[in-house]
């Protein structure tokens, strides 16, 4: 039994050996064939390779193409809703600028004593751009050469605050020259003391106007209102409040500087006193 085993052992490492053998010789001509086995099936799959490739490369493009159009169509798309939400935003911003001056519009009507009649600035003077404009109604709408020009005016509450007055008069439209020309002559008086002057000149934004007392009791922040003195203006329309008071040595007077109650830059409609 041992001589057996002796033997099986013997041929197992002779059957090892001789199969390394033959590895080392054969070898040489197996790496050839495998080599031409290998460029056989290159040659036989390479054509499919390469079209599978290509078709990848396309069908990548297209999608790449598609996405990049997709993208572009909705950036176009946020720009036109942006757009739309600025204009929007415009226009309640605009609501809510106008609010204020709306509710004191519908105050002084409802309050006015005179009728009222609403006009919309059509154009301004070249040249004079805050001095004199155009409305769209005129003698057929019942306006006159004359006629006081207001808007609704005021801090705490709504009153009727002076803009000008009518200097000619068209069958539809009408001039109006402002409170801000330098040939507008004004004649006021304070709320406060009912002390009068006449104002006929301005200095910035302020209007220039002079006491016809010179002791006249007038300080800064008393309220100033047409006195209707030569029926140029209607009575007791709110021109502004007093600035600056100074007394003029030379002319033996007391100027007075006042902050107009009515931006005449801002308007885009009035109303006519009648």
């Amino acid at each position: 039994m041992e001589f057996r085993n002796k033997n099986i052992n013997k041929i197992i490492i002779f059957a090892i050996f001789a199969i390394l053998i033959a590895i080392i010789f054969f070898a040489p001509s197996l790496e050839k064939s495998q080599s031409k086995i290998a460029n056989f099936i290159g040659r036989v799959f390479s054509p499919a390779s390469r079209f599978f490739r290509d078709i990848g490369i396309k069908v990548n493009d297209r999608i790449e193409e598609s996405l990049s159009t997709q993208d572009a169509n909705e950036l176009e798309n946020l720009k036109i809703r942006v757009s739309v939400l600025e204009d929007e935003n415009r226009r309640l911003s605009d609501v809510i600028a106008r609010s204020d001056a709306l509710k004191m519009e519908y105050e002084m009507i409802k309050n006015a004593n005179q009728k009222l009649i609403k006009a919309n600035i059509t154009s301004r003077a070249p040249g004079t751009w805050f001095d004199l404009f155009v409305i769209d109604i005129g003698k057929e709408d019942g306006v006159d050469e004359g006629d006081s020009v207001v808007v609704a005016a005021g801090d705490e509450e709504a009153t009727i605050g002076l803009v000008g007055k009518v200097s000619s008069v068209n069958d539809n439209n009408a001039n109006v020259i402002t409170i801000m020309a330098d040939s507008n002559k004004i004649a006021f008086r304070t709320i406060r003391s009912t002390d009068g002057g006449i104002i006929g000149g301005i200095e910035g934004d302020l209007l220039k106007g002079y006491m016809y007392d010179r002791n006249a009791d007038i300080i800064a922040g008393d309220k100033i209102i047409t006195s209707g003195l030569g029926e140029v203006y209607k009575e007791s329309i709110f021109i502004g409040t007093v600035d600056r008071v100074e007394n003029d040595e030379t002319m033996l007077r007391k100027n007075i500087y006042i902050k107009p109650a009515v931006d005449v830059k801002k308007l885009m409609r009035v109303y006519i006193v009648k």
